[in-house]
C-alpha cells in the first residue's frame, strides 16, 4: 500500500481495541450498577431520580469514540468522571491522521487505490487531552436527551514517516512533539442514565515545535481538522 494512514486494517484495529473492554464492562457489571445507584440508602427516593439529578453521586467511568474527519479517521479512548449533575471531566488518547487541504490526490484504477501526487510524508496523531463537557439546558430537557459543550488541551505525538513507508515502518521515522486542542458539540442519548451513547461535533488542531512536509515543498506547523464521532461508554462503581 502506498499511503500508511489508509492501510484497510487500521481502522478495524482501532475499532477492536476499543470496543472489547467496553463490551465486556458493560455486559458484566452494567445492570449491577443501575440497581446500585437507584437504592434509597444512597438518597435516592425511587428510580424517577437518576444521576443527573442534585442527588447526584460522583462516578468514574470510561468511554470511547470513533469518527471521521476531513483528513481521514480519528478513535479514542477516554477515562470520564461525573463531577456534578452539569459537569463530565475526561482524559483521553486519541489516534488520528494528519492531513493537508493542498493535496492533490489521484484514483489508480489498475490497484482501486487513491495516491497522492505531491505528498512527501504521512503522519499518525497521538494527542492527549484533559477536558470538560458541560451539560446544556437540564432543567428543560429531561435525561433521555443531554446536549453538551466541550473544550479540551493537551500535549500530542506525531509519528512521521516517508510516504512510501508501510505501517510497521512508521516507528522507525522521525518523532515530532507538540500541543492539542479541540472545542465541540454534541449530545448523550438513551433512559440508562449510567451509560453513555451519543455523537460529537468537534475542530481539533495541533501545533508541533518542528514543522512537517507533509505535501512538497510545503512545511507546516499548525493542523487542524473537523470530525463528526460516535461516543459510546459508561459510568460505574468507584
Amino acid at each position: 500500500m502506498k499511503m500508511l494512514l489508509r492501510l484497510p486494517v487500521i481502522t478495524p484495529l482501532l475499532l477492536l481495541l476499543l470496543c472489547s473492554p467496553l463490551a465486556y464492562a458493560e455486559s458484566n457489571i452494567s445492570h449491577k450498577v443501575s440497581q446500585y445507584y437507584f437504592v434509597k440508602e444512597n438518597n435516592y427516593s425511587d428510580a424517577s431520580e437518576d444521576i443527573y439529578s442534585p442527588k447526584y453521586i460522583p462516578m468514574n467511568g470510561i468511554s470511547g469514540s470513533v469518527g471521521l474527519t476531513n483528513t481521514g479517521f480519528t478513535a479514542s479512548f477516554n477515562f470520564i468522571r461525573l463531577i456534578s449533575p452539569d459537569l463530565i471531566g475526561f482524559a483521553s488518547l486519541c489516534v488520528s491522521a494528519a492531513g493537508d487541504e493542498d493535496e492533490q490526490e489521484t484514483y489508480d484504477y489498475y490497484t482501486g487505490e487513491k495516491i497522492a501526487l505531491n505528498r512527501e510524508k504521512s503522519m499518525l496523531l497521538l494527542p492527549i487531552t484533559i477536558g470538560v463537557q458541560q451539560r446544556l439546558f437540564r432543567h428543560d430537557i429531561e435525561s433521555t436527551l443531554r446536549p453538551f459543550v466541550e473544550i479540551g488541551a493537551g500535549p500530542t505525538f506525531g509519528l512521521i514517516s516517508d510516504y512510501d513507508d508501510n505501517f510497521f515502518e512508521t516507528f522507525t521515522g522521525a518523532a515530532n512533539w507538540g500541543v492539542n486542542g479541540f472545542v465541540g458539540v454534541g449530545a448523550y442519548f438513551g433512559s440508562n442514565p449510567t451509560s453513555l451513547q451519543g455523537i460529537t461535533f468537534r475542530y481539533q488542531f495541533n501545533y508541533f515545535a518542528k514543522s512537517v512536509e507533509i505535501i512538497e515543498d510545503t512545511p507546516r506547523r499548525f493542523f487542524g481538522n473537523i470530525s463528526l464521532n460516535i461516543v459510546f461508554g459508561m459510568f460505574f462503581f468507584e
